[in-house]
């Protein structure tokens, strides 16, 4: 699936220089959350060295940074729950006397049935 957070696909999100990679925003587990990222459309453009192989250490690229690791599977949720969301009410659905926050928890329980935990 295309990713849900760009139409700019072919660009880093950082730089704007040309894509050399994709990074899968939820990702762990051996390839189980991979696929799931690929699936759901939860990757981000970016270049090899914006990922894992800068040359000025992990302070400068996502994986081995424990808090950009931590923040990409945040923002990798965010964008599900907000995906979601909208194509709930895209589809014309019912949603009943719901209010906005019973439809986020639904979105938040939508995501960790899918992912099988949360990281909000």
């Amino acid at each position: 699936m295309k990713s849900i957070l760009t139409k700019y696909e072919q660009f880093s999100v950082f730089s704007g220089i040309p894509k050399q990679c994709d990074h899968h925003l939820v990702f762990g587990k051996g390839s189980f959350w991979r696929k799931l990222s690929e699936e759901y459309g939860l990757k981000i453009p970016l270049l090899n060295r914006e990922h894992n192989m800068s040359s000025e250490g992990t302070s400068h690229q996502i994986h081995d940074n424990v808090a950009a690791e931590h923040l990409s599977k945040m923002l990798g949720q965010v964008a599900f729950e907000k995906y979601y969301l909208a194509e709930k009410l895209a589809s014309g659905e019912n949603l009943g006397h719901q209010s906005a926050e019973d439809w986020m928890d639904e979105s938040r329980e939508e995501f960790r049935r899918v992912f099988g935990e949360s990281f909000l």
